[in-house]
C-alpha cells in the first residue's frame, strides 16, 4: 500500500467553492486506476492535505498526470501549486 500526500495552500475566501468542486470531481477520482480511498483534511484557515490510497507504489506514481490536471482546475482557489509526495504505508488498516 502506497499514500500521496497532496499538500495545498487555499485562497480562504473560496474554501466553500473549492469544496464544491472537489465534491464535483469525486466520480472522476473513484476510477484513477489503484486509488482505494481518498481524504481530504482542512489544516488551517489557508491550507489543505489530500491524502490518497494506492495498491502500488507504481499505481500511485501513474495517477500523478491525472491528480496535476484535477489541481489545475482547482487554480482559482489556490494561492500556491500544491506538493503531493509518494510514500509506502507502514501500517493501513479500516474499523
Amino acid at each position: 500500500m502506497f499514500i500521496s500526500i497532496s499538500n495545498y495552500s487555499i485562497k480562504p475566501e473560496t474554501y466553500d467553492e473549492m469544496v464544491e468542486f472537489t465534491q464535483s470531481v469525486v466520480p472522476e477520482l473513484s476510477k484513477i486506476p489503484g486509488c482505494k480511498q481518498m481524504i481530504i483534511v482542512r489544516t488551517g484557515e489557508d491550507s489543505a492535505t489530500s491524502i490518497a490510497a494506492y495498491n502500488s507504489k507504481e499505481e500511485a506514481e501513474a495517477a500523478t498526470p491525472q491528480i496535476q490536471q484535477i489541481f489545475s482546475r482547482m487554480a482559482e482557489f489556490l494561492s500556491a501549486p500544491p506538493v503531493r509526495t509518494i510514500h509506502e504505508a507502514v501500517f493501513y488498516e479500516q474499523f
